[in-house]
């Protein structure tokens, strides 16, 4: 049986072997400078040194994750960057690196490709499609040609897709990305229809292509056959940002959005924009209904409370020998007995009754008086009197049927009485 220190010397010396194992990411990332780092830029980057520690390098579990080499006048291929089969971020944007893009299959959990502002040439790279976990792809500002294949559908996760200012050619009625946030084809020299589940992006995101048509472009039977070409702004395209303005995309896989909603595309079929005729006929409706309405209230009062006088008759006794006029006898008015602290508030079925009632009153005295042209001249709240059942009484208006107000100009001692509460008698003596 061995010792058990044995056993702990064993462990120590298999540790160490690994431990003193080079990086197997080391020998591609060498290869990538020589090729490509003229300049010597990179001057972390050597054999003496940690992989992990180089400039623009991050490692997870010893291994290179990240790989993020911006605007450092890097020259030359990438094709042996292919070999990172850990990366999960690659961004090699404002280069001058070119020839066409290399085999990346092995790289199949790749989350983030930038390769924007360099010379990249070639078709649209066939083995992209086939890595499924993408969430952003920007290939713009290079040298591709040939169609974008419909196949990209596949990467069902993608948030970003720039391709704009190269030379793809070819439609795009096929591309079908549901959850697509961010898209641009600027720059190209597309044709066709734009397809509805594109629609929903600005028009700088389709700019300066030869014969594309459709929302929100023009109208593809609006399209000549020799159309111009307009310019391009290559600005990012994004429902999330309609306006076009330039944004950066960070690149790390922590950026990615966790719940950003999902916007459809317009719905077709015409201007927002209300026609005059229509606002005319819209207006018109308005008042129909209205009128309608006022109708079939007043009707409802009349037929409700029209003509219901209740038991209210002529009280008032009649001196001899003198001349009075006389008005309905009216129990308490609640102007008199409901105010101050404590008084109870009319509700909104009383006051409608209230007001129907004085409108009915009103509208009797001008069509009865239509010959003599009178009108009341003198409405307000102390002058519409109430009933015991709350019935509205006009009152303070009759006078000049009967010539009384002549001889009340007339009358050196004439004496007006209006007892609270009692409605209105006029006393005169002569």
């Amino acid at each position: 049986m061995a010792k058990p220190h044995s056993i702990l010397s064993l462990l120590l010396v298999c540790f160490s072997l690994l431990n003193a194992a080079p990086n197997p990411d080391l020998g591609p990332l060498m290869a990538f400078k020589v090729a490509s780092d003229a300049s010597n830029k990179l001057t972390s980057w050597n054999a003496t040194t940690d992989v992990c520690a180089w400039r623009g390098v991050t490692c997870l579990n010893n291994r290179v994750s990240r790989l993020v080499l911006e605007n450092l006048d890097l020259h030359g291929r990438v094709d042996q960057l292919s070999s990172l089969s850990q990366l999960r971020v690659l961004s090699l944007k404002h280069n001058r690196l070119y020839g066409s893009v290399p085999d990346l299959s092995d790289l199949t959990g790749l989350k983030l490709l930038f390769l924007s502002h360099n010379d990249f040439t070639g078709e649209f790279p066939a083995i992209l499609p086939s890595l499924f976990r993408l969430y952003r792809l920007d290939l713009s500002y290079n040298n591709f040609t040939g169609e974008i294949p419909t196949t990209v559908n596949r990467l069902t996760h993608l948030l970003t897709l720039r391709l704009e200012e190269n030379r793809f050619t070819g439609s795009i009625s096929g591309l079908n990305l549901q959850n697509l946030q961010e898209f641009n084809v600027s720059g190209n020299m597309l044709a066709g229809e734009i397809p509805a589940t594109l629609s929903g992006f600005p028009d700088t995101a389709f700019f300066g292509n030869s014969i594309l048509c459709g929302f929100p472009l023009q109208n593809c039977s609006q399209v000549s056959s020799d159309p111009t070409r307009p310019g391009s702004s290559g600005a990012i395209a994004s429902p999330v940002n309609p306006a076009g303005k330039p944004s950066t995309v960070a690149s790390s896989p922590s950026s990615l959005p966790a719940n950003l909603p999902i916007k459809s595309p317009p719905k077709h079929g015409g201007s927002n924009k209300l026609k005059p005729l229509a606002i005319i006929a819209i207006i018109i409706g308005d008042i129909l209904v209205l009128a309608v309405i006022s109708l079939l209230l007043y009707c409802y009062f009349w037929r409700s409370y029209g003509g219901k006088t209740g038991e209210n008759k002529p009280t008032s006794q009649i001196l001899e020998g003198e001349k009075i006029v006389l008005s309905v006898f009216v129990h308490e008015s609640y102007w008199e007995g409901n105010r101050g602290p404590g008084r109870t508030p009319l509700d909104w079925t009383t006051r409608l009754k209230i007001a129907a009632g004085s409108a009915r009153g009103l509208a009797f005295i001008h069509s009865s008086c239509k010959s003599l042209k009178l009108t009341h001249g003198n409405i307000k709240s102390t002058n519409i009197l109430l009933d015991k059942s709350g019935n509205a009484r006009v009152s303070d208006f009759g006078l000049a049927l009967t010539s009384i107000m002549h001889v009340l100009r007339k009358a050196g001692r004439n004496r007006v009485k209006q007892e609270p509460n009692r409605g209105l008698a006029v006393h005169i003596t002569e």
